[in-house]
């Protein structure tokens, strides 16, 4: 009786002890990856621009966002008032170039991005991914945008 006892509680913490939901699970899965497909298919949300974190103006504001989408290599997504959207190409050694972006032009009062966030990611070179966060850079150097993944 005491042998049953004392492994009920191991038997219960190793049925219990830890659990995450699919989603999250799946996305830190593809976010930990290193692998030029890694960053696709998932919806990063704008947490920092320029080193300034990103304010928005109430908890229910458009949010910025990315996605990259692995079926046509194409890149879309919302500044925070106007809807874009373009060509990506990754390469070997997490490089990342985004491309040929057109813009809705909405006239908006308080955008929580800077008027030139599409020429930012235009602009940028190479990405890295680390514990479900993606970070676009130039030539390696400080940050100039950084994303948490999203569930859709």
């Amino acid at each position: 009786m005491k042998k049953i006892l004392c492994t009920l509680p191991l038997i219960l913490s190793s049925l219990f002890g830890c659990a995450t939901t699919d989603t999250e699970a799946e996305v830190s899965a593809m976010t930990q990856e290193s692998t030029p497909a890694a960053f696709k298919d998932i919806r990063w949300e704008l947490v920092e621009l320029m080193g300034h974190p990103v304010k928005y103006a109430s908890a229910d504001a458009q949010k910025v966002y990315v996605q990259f989408n692995s079926g046509d290599s194409r890149v879309n997504g919302n500044d925070g008032c106007n809807a874009f959207t373009g060509a990506f190409e990754a390469k070997d050694g997490q490089r990342l170039f985004i491309s040929k972006l057109a813009s809705t032009k909405k006239f908006c009062l308080q955008m929580p991005t800077e008027d030139n966030f599409v020429e930012i990611l235009q602009s940028i070179d190479n990405y890295s991914l680390s514990e479900g966060m993606l970070v676009l850079t130039k030539a390696r150097m400080a940050p100039m945008a950084r994303f948490k993944a999203v569930e859709l």
